[in-house]
């Protein structure tokens, strides 16, 4: 058993594609926001020299979720993308 496998399976008739690509890059265009909010608090040094430990490491784990959900919301792009 893997933690990698993947299951594709025919989704035009299950799903209308064109809504779903819309779906996917409306949340691409909130999870860069949220990366990009991120990612300035991490770059910016008075905050990173005031702020606890424990928000830091909060902000720092919502930069890594935000990458990897970026991601995979662009594999899902691409894969219906490349299924028509």
């Amino acid at each position: 058993m893997t933690s990698d496998a993947k299951l594709c399976m025919p989704l035009r008739e299950l799903v209308d594609i064109e809504s779903e690509r819309t779906r996917i890059q409306k949340e691409l265009v909130k999870v860069n926001k949220e990366l990009d909010f991120a990612s300035s608090k991490l770059t910016n040094q008075d905050f990173i020299s005031k702020a606890p430990q424990k928000i830091i490491a909060d902000i720092q784990e919502k930069e890594t979720k935000a990458k990897a959900l970026i991601q995979n919301l662009q594999e899902m792009l691409n894969a219906l993308t490349c299924d028509d």
